[in-house]
């Protein structure tokens, strides 16, 4: 077992908060994109459309199906990222893929 030295574990602490820090400015922006109309309506085509979170992954063959599920996991975490910023924007667009689908 090997010790970790001073300046190693200075250079994990601060990736830690170099990537916290990022992480924030990531909702931030975020943020900014889901209060404009048009990034409103870009995220709810990129959910809906692109990412299928709502619908059925599974097809005959297994790398189909694997690329599918891979499509739902980046939906699932962006609607994660949306609903930690504020659960409205998911009624938002629900309402904006709703109007859509008429």
């Amino acid at each position: 077992m090997s010790d970790i030295t001073e300046e190693q574990l200075d250079e994990i602490i601060d990736s830690e908060e170099k990537q916290k820090e990022e992480d924030k400015q990531s909702l931030v922006d975020l943020e900014n994109i889901l209060n404009s109309d048009s990034g409103l309506r870009f995220i709810a085509r990129l959910i809906f459309e692109n990412c299928f979170v709502f619908t059925n992954a599974y097809t005959n063959t297994d790398k189909a199906t694997n690329y599918n599920l891979g499509r739902q996991s980046v939906g699932q975490e962006l609607i994660n990222k949306i609903r930690s910023l504020n659960k409205d924007y998911i009624s938002k667009l629900f309402n904006y893929q709703k109007e859509n689908e008429k």
